[in-house]
């Protein structure tokens, strides 16, 4: 299956992905988030890279996040302990504290994770490392990009297909690149890279002529 059947023009995706292009303002700020992380989640992400680059502690405070993530994955009772909706604030401050000890955390990373369990958000912690990772990814320059089509791609398109998403980067950026499969597209790809969303898919297409062919002719 050749690329050319895969996805629009060139240039379709690169009017589409112009805004992962940091502006100057960004780039001025060196406490500031290098890209916008929306929603709850982002909130609390972008505070604590904010204050971790106040500090210099960007890079440990990722390390501890990381090792409390792999902590999540291998202990399901550590786990099942943040979730647990029953377990008292206090409890859970205290095995934090336990836990920061163990692994020689920074101050600011347990008191970030102090400030979850004050705010009832601790069950939630993945998705926060994940997005404060998604952050420090762009800070490398790693810009992170699904593409999700009808089929698998072989390794002849996935190369094609990321030395194209590469043209629309920053020199110095790279793109790591995630590849799902959804049979209901059809034909096509649909591409989320950064926050932007790019649906080239053949549903997406046949959609949108429906929708037309549906509309009453006047007159």
């Amino acid at each position: 299956m050749a690329m050319r059947n895969l996805i629009f023009p060139v240039r379709t995706i690169s009017t589409s992905i112009k805004s992962l292009r940091p502006n100057a303002a960004t780039q001025t700020n060196p406490n500031k988030p290098p890209i916008k992380v929306y929603g709850k989640t982002g909130i609390y992400a972008n505070a604590l890279y904010t204050a971790a680059a106040k500090v210099n502690k960007l890079d440990s405070v990722e390390k501890d996040l990381t090792a409390l993530n792999s902590l999540l994955t291998k202990d399901s009772e550590f786990k099942d302990f943040i979730r647990n909706p029953i377990t008292g604030k206090a409890e859970k401050l205290e095995k934090i504290k336990k836990v920061g000890s163990q692994h020689s955390f920074e101050p600011i990373t347990t008191n970030f994770l102090d400030v979850l369990v004050h705010n009832s958000r601790l069950k939630d912690v993945a998705q926060y490392i994940s997005a404060f990772k998604l952050i420090m990814g762009a800070v490398r320059g790693e810009v992170r990009c699904t593409v999700t089509t009808a089929k698998d791609l072989d390794a002849a398109n996935q190369k094609e297909l990321e030395a194209t998403l590469q043209l629309f980067i920053k020199p110095g950026q790279q793109i790591i690149l995630d590849t799902k499969v959804d049979e209901s597209l059809i034909g096509g790809m649909i591409v989320q890279i950064g926050d932007n969303f790019i649906d080239m898919s053949t549903s997406s297409k046949i959609r949108k002529i429906t929708e037309i062919i549906s509309v009453p002719l006047e007159g």
